[in-house]
């Protein structure tokens, strides 16, 4: 009798295990439903995914935006030539795939009733595709995430009328997020906690930057539109940038350039900062030189003597700067006398010249002759290292310009004055040094040329940004002084894909008649 007693009782033991192991799996599989459709979880996932890649592209891409600009390459490839433009990507299929996410994630929080995340999504998804139309002028777009509907080839839409539709939702999302009781999931959103008015600043702010962008391109039809956003609730302090930090956990979460370096790779230390960021620091006092950049670890001087130099944000640096009399070579490659050293700009042969610790040759990328970035950038996670959309100083400078044009009204001083004073809060920079290089350096004489200057300087590590700029405005004038070895002009566009002249050949044909040669030199609506 006890026996079957004790079998029974494991019986009963057993299956109550198995429920209770099949209610854990259900709920597993219930939580893992949830997160591939819910609409909290979709929200964090399209800001992680967005975020990191805009930053990537805004500072580690290898073929565009920040090259020239602010770093120069130490390896084979020629972004610094502008080479690497000529060439056509592959496939746009990562960001194609952030888009679909952002949709996805729009099309749950209708079906959950949700409206305040789904405008925060639309926010995201404007930001994306305003990316995607920026690089390549006409875009597949009102087709373009329709696959599950049958669409496989989408057409490509025009500029202008992307950019109608990127406002118009831009004004929904804003309409919603103003006036819904419903929350947003502060546990999952990344960048704001839940606060909608934050992402109605953001989404006024990314107004901002489009009808700057695309002012005289409407021909100035947009400007009570323009004067509208700029008096709204705006992305007017840093604690408002929209921006999210890296957890330093693992390479999909890391910053990175220091995770790439940590693992054996030299992402940082084969870019060194470019003769013109650098020197447009250092020649104009610039505290945020001692941000950004690292001084040189071995120095041509002629008074050489070992030190070492700490930088604004702790990390100390061993100099021993080497003897000139020492040398015999040509002196003229090198800069004497000096700790923060530029790499010249549009140059194929720099690991040869500037590479190692020796007198000429080169063959791996340490800092040695020239400065290389703070070891900051070495960090996985840090407080300043952010995958960053939109910062308070790009919209005080989008607003100087604006009103030094005569786009809108306001003073164009305050908003420069408080453009440099907010990017150097963003950095570190102590308040009166900040100060004491604002007095400096007034908003005179040429006015737009020192809004863009600055400007430009503020989007360091967004070179997405600041190329959009430098391709609008021409500011600052010195990145155009490149040597006669750069037979490329500065690229205008960037191709479309292979895999859309193969596979998409019918409406990619028709966008090509339309907005003309797909090559890099042609001028897409917005730069016409």
């Amino acid at each position: 009798m006890k026996r079957y007693i004790f079998i029974f009782t494991m019986i009963a033991l057993f299956a109550t295990a198995c429920t209770e192991q099949l209610r854990e799996d259900q709920l597993v599989q219930a939580e893992e439903v949830e997160r591939l459709t819910s609409p909290r979880y979709l929200l964090a996932g399209a800001i992680t995914e967005f975020a990191s890649f805009y930053q990537e592209q805004g500072f580690e891409s290898d073929q565009r935006n920040a090259i020239i600009e602010y770093y120069q390459q130490l390896f084979s490839v020629k972004s610094q030539l502008y080479e690497e433009f000529a060439k056509a990507p592959e496939n746009w299929d990562k960001e194609y795939k952030i888009a679909y996410l952002i949709q996805a994630g729009i099309d749950e929080s209708e079906k959950a009733e949700v409206p305040a995340t789904g405008a925060a999504l639309k926010v995201l998804r404007t930001a994306m595709f305003s990316y995607l139309t920026d690089q390549y002028g006409d875009i597949p777009y009102s087709e373009a995430l329709k696959g599950r509907e049958g669409i496989v080839n989408p057409k490509y839409d025009e500029q202008e009328f992307i950019y109608i539709d990127m406002l118009a939702t831009l004004d929904e999302a804003i309409s919603t997020l103003s006036t819904t009781s419903d929350n947003i999931d502060a546990t999952q959103d990344l960048i704001y906690a839940g606060n909608k008015q934050s992402w109605v600043r953001l989404a006024n702010s990314l107004k901002v930057r489009l009808l700057v962008r695309s002012y005289d391109a409407f021909g100035g039809s947009k400007k009570s539109e323009l004067q509208a956003a700029a008096n709204a609730a705006l992305i007017s302090e840093n604690e408002y940038n929209a921006g999210i930090e890296y957890e330093g956990s693992t390479g999909t979460n890391s910053w990175p350039m220091g995770f790439n370096n940590d693992n054996g790779g030299t992402s940082l230390t084969r870019r060194k900062p470019s003769i013109t960021f650098v020197n447009m620091l250092r020649d104009n006092n610039d505290p945020r030189l001692y941000a950004w950049i690292a001084p040189a670890l071995k120095p041509w001087m002629t008074n050489p003597e070992d030190t070492v130099m700490t930088d604004l944000h702790g990390y100390s640096y061993s100099v021993s700067p080497r003897d000139v009399a020492t040398f015999d070579g040509d002196l003229t490659k090198y800069a004497l006398d000096e700790y923060y050293i530029g790499v010249p700009v549009g140059q194929d042969n720099l690991p040869t010249i500037y590479g190692d610790g020796g007198d000429d040759g080169g063959g791996n990328y340490e800092n040695y002759k020239v400065s290389s970035f703070s070891s900051l950038f070495l960090e996985d996670t840090h407080p300043l290292l952010q995958a960053t959309l939109m910062e308070a100083s790009e919209v005080s400078f989008c607003l100087a310009e604006a009103v030094e044009r005569g786009w809108i009204s306001g003073d164009a001083s305050m908003y420069y004055e408080r453009g440099i004073m907010q990017n150097m809060e963003r950095w570190g920079v102590d308040s009166g040094d900040a100060a004491h290089y604002v007095d400096a350096n007034p908003l005179s004489g040429d006015k737009l040329r020192k809004i863009g200057t600055q400007k430009w300087l503020s989007l360091f590590t967004n070179g997405v940004e600041s190329y959009m700029n430098y391709r609008r405005t021409g500011y600052p004038t010195e990145i155009g002084d490149v040597p006669a070895s750069v037979t490329q002009n500065f690229p205008l566009r960037t191709r479309y894909p292979t895999i859309e002249a193969d596979n998409n050949t019918e409406e990619y044909d028709v966008a090509v008649a339309r907005q003309g040669v797909d090559d890099q030199n042609t001028r897409i609506w917005l730069i016409k």
